[in-house]
């Protein structure tokens, strides 16, 4: 399912500009803006093969984020929060890139 199918069913506040994403231990943790939130190719994936998402491959729910580097894939996401201000992710906290993007082009450009 696209993110932004899920964000909207769940209700995005006004003040609301960074999603918030938790792997199954809280531990880990990463984010996107929600203007990358809400791409068209950035999914939440449940199934695989139609198939509940088996845990070697992130399930039961992973984040696919196509065209970021892959730590922004969050795997075995259990929880999702809607923030007002920016996160700084286990992996940013590291050293890596919080621009993500593979082609340094953002949600908007083409």
């Amino acid at each position: 399912m696209q993110l932004k199918k899920l964000l909207d069913m769940a209700g995005v506040r006004p003040e609301a500009g960074y999603v918030k994403f938790y792997l199954g231990d809280d531990i880990y943790t990463d984010w996107l803006s929600l203007k990358q939130a809400y791409c068209d190719d950035v999914m939440v994936d449940v199934l695989h093969d139609g198939k509940p998402t088996p845990s070697d491959l992130g399930g039961p729910a992973r984040l696919i984020v196509p065209k970021m580097y892959a730590h922004k894939s969050v795997k075995w996401l259990n929880r999702i929060e809607l923030m007002a201000e920016e996160h700084i992710g286990y992996w940013d906290q590291r050293g890596y890139d919080e621009d993500a993007w593979v082609s340094k082009k953002g949600p908007t450009e083409t």
